[in-house]
């Protein structure tokens, strides 16, 4: 399909979609694209509702640019209004953001993550008493995770805690209860990572002697604790500055080299419909990195698979109707399931839709 000339803000924009991602638009509904290439004097690829496109334009457009459209019509193929490029992200916060990216590799890798769990284990008995014993429950297993257990982790995973406290803090003035000790506030410590990690933190100078005499060093307790406290703390910084929900969750999987988890909410449209979308990536010893992202969007959950491994690509396509079934016996309508190899997959780990991905 032609489109027609875009040379100013408001000029149409028909989109010629490449394939058939199954995307839904909506009258009315603003959305963000990003130029990723320029295929000739017309074309374009871009991204769009995460999915990329090939567009035919006479609007002459940059590689890298971010574009705000406007869905016009939806009858007779897409059209699409530009109406000029989004607002300029504050420039403290990309500086921020480069920041905490660097600091990333300064937290626990899986190995480690796994030796503490065992040094917790073999602690002496009177340590145990203390509440380093309590951390084990904080650390989930690959093979015990539920839908509850993961519901549990990600309610306590420590990027809530301040919010835990500040509601806890109104409800406590409320009722007249702002002073003294409060069973509530104690219940609060122990059952999220943070507070916990907080709370023997504070213990650890009156243990020293005791974990000397069971062959531990504290040093090194100290330090995975700061360990543990700074990725709490690089979440919560990042889940603010892009507007979503970046858990921290000790997970225990022998396959697991390193993870990670985005939730995103969004609202599309003119009338403020909201989408909800979650982005799963693994780096896993025998099939590289995985990366699986899932948009529920106007009842519908759409699916999209990217992989390294040829032949796990190969397997996931083969089991797609199969995945179709299961989701449809669990009453979840299912619009589409995309599966996609690439050789090499990065995560671009601060974006603002949390489901961009660099492949």
């Amino acid at each position: 399909m032609e489109i027609s000339s875009v040379s100013q803000a408001g000029g149409a924009f028909k989109l010629s979609l490449k394939g058939d991602p199954a995307l839904l638009f909506k009258v009315g509904e603003v959305l963000r694209a990003e130029v990723l290439d320029i295929l000739s004097n017309d074309t374009v690829s871009i991204r769009l509702k995460n999915e990329v496109i090939e567009a035919k334009t006479s609007l002459p457009l940059q590689k890298g640019a971010t574009l705000l459209l406007q869905v016009s019509e939806v009858e007779n193929g897409v059209k699409l209004k530009w109406v000029g490029a989004p607002p300029e992200e504050s420039s403290i916060k990309n500086v921020v953001l480069a920041a905490l990216n660097h600091l990333k590799g300064s937290r626990l890798s899986g190995e480690e993550l796994k030796s503490f769990v065992e040094l917790i284990n073999r602690l002496p008995a009177p340590v145990k008493e203390n509440s380093l014993s309590d951390l084990n429950r904080f650390f989930a297993d690959i093979e015990s995770l539920t839908g509850e257990t993961l519901k549990e982790a990600l309610q306590s995973s420590g990027v809530f805690f301040e919010t835990k406290l500040r509601t806890l803090t109104v409800k406590l003035l409320a009722n007249g209860l702002a002073s003294g000790p409060s069973n509530e506030l104690e219940k609060l410590i122990n059952n999220d990572l943070k507070g916990i990690l907080l709370k023997i933190k504070n213990s650890l100078g009156g243990l020293e002697e005791t974990l000397r005499k069971g062959n531990v060093k504290p040093d090194a307790v100290n330090t995975t604790i700061d360990k543990l406290l700074n990725q709490i703390e690089h979440q919560q910084l990042v889940s603010r500055l892009n507007e979503t929900f970046q858990p921290f969750i000790p997970l225990i999987w022998k396959e697991l080299k390193d993870g990670e988890l985005t939730f995103k909410e969004t609202y599309e449209g003119a009338q403020g419909e909201r989408d909800y979308s979650v982005t799963i990536y693994l780096d896993l010893d025998r099939i590289g990195k995985l990366v699986t992202s899932v948009l529920m969007q106007e009842g519908s959950f759409y699916l999209r698979f990217i992989t390294e491994s040829q032949q796990f690509h190969d397997l996931l396509l083969a089991n797609t109707s199969l995945l179709e079934k299961q989701l449809d016996a669990c009453g979840l309508r299912c619009g589409n399931v995309t599966v996609q190899h690439e050789a090499k997959i990065e995560l671009k780990h601060h974006t603002a839709s949390g489901l961009d991905l660099i492949v």
